[in-house]
């Protein structure tokens, strides 16, 4: 990773915090760090909430 060869992180974002619509795929592509079940609204964090969140916390703490 660019960061462990001493890359400067200033900033990053997730694309969405949770699922949404796309207007050109629908629902079919997933792009949040939250999944959303469509049909009962129950929302579940994704891999990459607790990947981000480390991150968060890594660089915070710097």
């Amino acid at each position: 990773m660019a960061v462990q060869e001493g890359v400067k992180l200033l900033g990053c974002s997730a694309w969405s915090l949770a699922d949404n619509f796309d207007w050109r795929a629908g629902y079919t592509v997933r792009f949040g760090i939250q999944y959303v079940n469509l049909t009962t609204q129950e929302r579940f964090y994704k891999a990459s909430f607790f990947e981000l969140a480390h991150l968060f916390r890594t660089y915070i703490q710097r």
